[in-house]
């Protein structure tokens, strides 16, 4: 595309912690995991922005590197064979835990589907040609913000 530059895209998830506290799943019908480790690699823990994570899901910061990325994790938008404009959703369904009523009543932690809040917020580094990494680009990552509520 025209006028566009090499860019890491970088995502921030909250929320699905709280929500799985809630009973509230990432995952399909199937009981298989929703969560798109194929085209976004997770990166940092919310906490913990400067070692990368040996988790893969949940609450964190993940970095696009599915097949629109190079092997560092660059999207070339002037590469007109790529629709650059569907990257592939971190995440693909919630679904309630498989429980019971009698399961359900007994719960010590009923759900709180007032609290729970899945927030995804992301952001777009232009990548350097000096040799930068997407660790340098995400010191630079500030966060536009969508949220979803459970009310």
């Amino acid at each position: 595309m025209d006028g566009s530059v090499k860019s890491y895209v970088f995502v921030k998830v909250t929320g699905t912690d709280t929500a799985a506290n809630n009973h509230l799943l990432i995952q399909d019908a199937e009981g298989d995991s929703a969560w798109n480790t194929d085209d976004w690699k997770k990166i940092y823990e919310l906490n913990d922005t400067e070692n990368l994570t040996t988790k893969t899901t949940g609450d964190g910061y993940y970095i696009y590197c599915g097949d629109l990325a190079d092997a560092y994790y660059v999207i070339d938008r002037e590469d007109e064979d790529r629709d650059v404009t569907k990257l592939g959703d971190i995440f693909s369904h919630i679904t309630f835990e498989d429980v019971t009523n009698d399961q359900f009543a007994e719960m010590s932690k009923q759900p709180n589907f007032g609290g729970t809040e899945i927030t995804i917020s992301a952001c777009a580094v232009q990548a350097a040609d000096d040799g930068t990494t997407y660790t340098d680009a995400f010191a630079e990552a500030t966060f536009a913000t969508v949220s979803a509520s459970g009310n």
